[in-house]
């Protein structure tokens, strides 16, 4: 299991956690003063971490780590990270080679399950990505082989 305070703690679970933390306080039926309590604390954690997809070099570390690719990323969010990172790798690569502007080969362009945000409430945040992560894996499943019967 990955420690967030280890010395292998890396910045790549930072948008993971925030939508796993965001997730979590969800309505489940409870009293009307609990409910307040979550309310609160999602808009409070919503303005708190509303930056962080927007951070360029947190949202390359975590397309970047196949743990997470753009599990945690809508399409568009999706599209304007590539941007930044071939704009970026145009910027230092030398005169004589070039970026194409090939589309990527990601799962997002096949497969919009990956855009989905975790559901399932569990007792772990770390488990509730492993449920979106087996999740995935199956709806890859069923796509290639419904991909395959045409």
């Amino acid at each position: 299991m990955l420690e967030l305070s280890s010395d292998d703690a890396c910045i790549s679970v930072v948008v993971p956690l925030t939508a796993m933390l965001l997730e979590k306080p969800q309505s489940t039926g409870e009293d009307r003063s609990l409910l307040q309590l979550k309310a609160a604390l999602r808009d409070s954690m919503n303005r708190r971490f509303a930056h962080i997809k927007r951070e360029p070099h947190i949202i390359v570390a975590t397309l970047f780590d196949p743990r997470f690719r753009d599990a945690y990323f809508n399409a568009e969010e999706t599209a304007a990270a590539v941007r930044k990172i071939r704009n970026f790798l145009r910027s230092v690569q030398p005169a004589d080679r070039s970026v194409t502007d090939a589309q990527p080969s990601t799962s997002s362009q096949t497969d919009t399950s990956w855009t989905a945000t975790p559901t399932t409430i569990s007792t772990s945040l770390w488990e509730a990505h492993d449920n979106l992560e087996q999740t995935t894996a199956a709806n890859e499943m069923k796509n290639f082989h419904r991909m395959n019967r045409n």
